[in-house]
């Protein structure tokens, strides 16, 4: 069955799981496809198989699902009705779920842009993302919406002008590697972990972009202008100066918001993984 409008693919999800006219789903296309499969299927039985077509497929990859789209549909064939499976936590953000990022700010406005480049940004992955972030933070970091966020209960907000929350490791991939950033990110921990750039300066995104890019999270969370939590249940994120704030969600750019709530949904996915070799 093929998609044509955002959104689809989650109504078209819902409405089997409802009459119970899945066994399984699975999906070909990319991150935010996946995305959309996986609020539709969220607190159910019914597993997700995600087989890659996108740019970058890091939930595929995070995984351990065949990286071509062919190898992933025959391994699935193969299994027959003798499916493994593993349940992972899923994000929130404002209700959406999410697999495995969500951004505020700088990356939400790069995949905004990057959108719009069709099949050459799904070609070119994250080596173009990061040349889009590097090309938006020129205009993004001159004068960017500041920010503010409240983590649990705890009474000091952290302010900043941009954000990810993660919740499974690596933040992406480029090309075969694997791009961690946020300590404590996992599928399976039932928890979030946040990075926030507190002070923004063209200068701070030409080092934190290269470091992440050579897969240096660690150097990122080191500097003094990063703040990080390792591991949270929620955190609330609102604007300090009334500009709205751009969000996005596994890549997909969803539009500005003035306030953001994220949450975490313990083992609410189940998802299809590769089987043990006897």
């Amino acid at each position: 069955m093929r998609t044509e409008e955002p959104g689809e693919a989650i109504a078209i999800s819902r409405a089997g799981v409802g009459e119970r006219a899945f066994s399984a789903v699975a999906v070909l296309g990319g991150d935010g496809a996946v995305n959309e499969v996986a609020n539709g299927l969220a607190g159910t039985d019914v597993p997700l198989a995600p087989l890659p077509a996108g740019r970058t497929n890091v939930l595929c990859r995070s995984l351990g699902l065949p990286q071509d789209a062919r190898g992933a549909a025959i391994a699935l064939a193969r299994a027959g009705g003798r499916l493994s499976t593993r349940r992972i936590g899923l994000g929130t953000v404002n209700g959406r779920a999410f697999t495995f990022f969500s951004g505020i700010g700088l990356s939400a406005m790069a995949n905004r842009r990057l959108s719009g480049r069709g099949a050459t940004g799904r070609t070119l992955g994250g080596h173009l993302f990061l040349y889009e972030a590097l090309a938006v933070a020129a205009s993004y970091l001159r004068d960017p919406p500041r920010l503010a966020v409240t983590v649990e209960d705890r009474e000091t907000e952290i302010e900043g002008v941009t954000l990810i929350v993660q919740n499974g490791h690596p933040l992406t991939y480029l090309g075969r590697r694997p791009l961690p950033l946020c300590e404590g990110a996992g599928l399976e921990t039932g928890t979030l972990s946040l990075a926030v750039l507190r002070r923004g300066s063209l200068q701070a995104a030409a080092t934190i972009t290269p470091l992440i890019a050579l897969g240096r999270g660690a150097a990122v969370l080191a500097r003094d202008d990063v703040a990080s939590v390792p591991s949270m249940r929620r955190a609330r994120v609102r604007t300090l100066d009334g500009r709205p704030l751009a969000l996005e969600v596994d890549g997909d750019y969803l539009g500005e918001l003035e306030a953001v709530d994220y949450g975490v949904l313990p083992r609410a996915l189940a998802v299809v993984v590769p089987q043990a070799r006897s």
